[in-house]
């Protein structure tokens, strides 16, 4: 199935670099500690988790400005199964309360590169709005990596 993740410059270096992703998440305690009531996930304290969206527009909950990255994984079902949960969210057309948005908070450990399909560098900040103009973005990002076609811009 397909889900999306916004990602820092940082995390895209590690993953494609190494292809893998056992070093980049948060461990549970830290959602634990820092988003009480923000979500419903179950996390256990010593594991690194990863955050995925189900549906495309939802990475405008996030920060979408200029050198973040969008990625476009494809997760098996019973993968995502195993995390599918709730996260609250500030809507972001008027930024005035907060909205109920599915979301997967999944371990790392249970990630493989093989899912990721694409990632593209936003090259100036995009919103909602730039979303419902073009829903590829294409004026908005740069591919750098695309699983279909082999293509790897570093």
């Amino acid at each position: 199935m397909l889900v999306y993740r916004i990602c820092s410059k940082q995390e895209i270096e590690q993953i494609l670099n190494y292809n893998e992703f056992t070093a980049i998440g948060n461990y549970g305690l830290t959602y634990l500690n820092n988003n009480k009531n923000k979500n419903n996930h179950m996390y256990k304290l010593d594991k690194l988790y990863l955050h995925f969206f189900k549906n495309k527009d939802s990475i405008f909950y996030m920060d979408t400005s200029e050198d973040r990255f969008i990625c476009t994984y494809d997760i098996p079902e019973d993968i995502l199964k195993t995390g599918m949960g709730t996260g609250k969210y500030l809507d972001y057309f008027n930024f005035n309360h907060l909205i109920n948005v599915c979301e997967y908070a999944i371990e790392s450990s249970l990630i493989s590169f093989e899912y990721l399909l694409k990632v593209e560098r936003i090259k100036e900040y995009i919103d909602i709005e730039d979303y419902m103009y073009d829903n590829e973005l294409s004026e908005f990002v740069d591919a750098i990596y695309d699983k279909k076609t082999k293509t790897l811009k570093k």
